[in-house]
């Protein structure tokens, strides 16, 4: 397996979340923070562009430069949209945790993974779902009984999506149908023993990168299984990630600063936890996958 080295981009966050690149730079959500940042991509000047007073999770970067962003703790998605923020869809209905990940389908719709229980709020981890927001907003389960749902991806060809069950510490991997039915999961990948996975994204030759959260690297996993590169993270504990850049070649990804075996949940609750971007340049290029 390939390593290359990341190099620090910025720093001055408290956790990291939904990383994505817009078209000329970063967005992510420091979710502790409260707020949905831009990082400049050359020099890492990170600028506030919006509060979320019930925390920022998963984002989605449109063309015209709107977010769709994961509001957690209320459950709804938001629209920015020219610097305001508004109501997209309530899934407090459906979603008994927190919202987590979030990807377009390439049709309008959006698959929402709720992680099951408020675990920031003291609650045991419970069974989460997969939600789909359809384009005229309305909200079905589509997905149950997954282990902390968190990273997901579709290939570039709208027909799998590719989701990270946190607690079994594996990718599992769905045929999308009508509707924004899934098929049956099947697993596409397995670190038990390894590491907890969290975020994922996908290069153009459907590699599949996945963050790492107990050690210090993202891994790229191809489509025949083989893990065939990792972006090491020095000091960090890689949470989210994403493909862009200029030459669309860079990979950008959310670290927190390592934890040396503390319980996450409990650095979290106590905001003890820090978090930095970083960047690499990698073999691959982001090509049409989503996100």
């Amino acid at each position: 397996m390939q390593e290359i080295i990341a190099r620090k981009l910025a720093t001055g966050l408290l956790f990291g979340e939904g990383i994505r690149w817009s078209g000329h730079a970063i967005v992510l959500s420091d979710m502790l923070g409260r707020r949905v940042v831009q990082v400049d991509p050359i020099v890492g000047t990170v600028t506030t562009l919006v509060e979320i007073e019930n925390q920022p999770n998963g984002l989605i970067a449109l063309p015209n430069g709107d977010l769709i962003i994961n509001s957690m703790f209320d459950r709804k998605l938001l629209l920015l949209s020219e610097g305001k923020i508004s109501e997209y869809c309530d899934l407090s209905t459906l979603a008994t945790g927190y919202l987590g990940d979030i990807v377009d389908d390439g049709h309008g719709g959006y698959y929402v993974d709720d992680v099951g229980a408020r675990v920031l709020h003291g609650e045991k981890p419970a069974p989460g779902r997969l939600i789909y927001v359809s384009a005229d907003r309305r909200a079905k389960v589509v997905k149950d009984q997954l282990a902390f749902a968190n990273g997901v991806v579709i290939s570039p060809d709208g027909r799998r999506l590719y989701l990270a069950e946190t607690m079994i510490s594996a990718i599992k991997v769905y045929a999308i149908g009508s509707q924004g039915a899934l098929g049956e999961g099947k697993i596409f990948a397995d670190f038990t023993g390894t590491s907890r996975i969290d975020g994922l994204t996908m290069d153009g030759d459907e590699g599949v990168w996945a963050c790492l959260l107990d050690s210090d690297r993202v891994v790229r996993v191809a489509q025949d299984g083989r893990r065939t590169h990792a972006v090491v993270i020095p000091g960090g504990e890689p949470v989210t990630c994403t493909i862009g850049g200029a030459d669309g070649r860079q990979l950008f990804v959310a670290a927190i600063e390592a934890l040396a075996g503390k319980n996450i949940f409990e650095e979290m609750m106590a905001k003890r936890v820090r978090a930095n971007v970083w960047t690499a340049e990698i073999p691959f290029a982001k090509g049409n996958a989503r996100p």
